[in-house]
């Protein structure tokens, strides 16, 4: 995946926009997810503080944006 051809950004402004039509959100949640190094070639590690293993180690840290309603994300 990391050695794709081609940008992923106008496929993802395209879906965001058209699942923004279709759920009319009425919230926007940014949310972090923290993720231990696991193996020897876990791309973008850092020690770093996370929720996860509650306490600063090496791990990668992902946030995330999500239009949201009463029924659905």
């Amino acid at each position: 995946m990391s050695t794709s051809p081609w940008d992923p950004v106008p496929v993802r402004e395209r879906l965001a926009r058209r699942m923004a039509a279709e759920l009319a959100p009425e919230a926007v949640i940014f949310d972090d997810a923290g993720y231990l190094k696991s193996g020897r070639s876990s791309p973008c590690v850092a020690r770093q503080y996370t929720g996860t293993a509650g306490k600063v180690t090496n791990c990668q840290v992902a946030v995330s944006l999500h239009l949201a309603t009463e029924t659905a994300s």
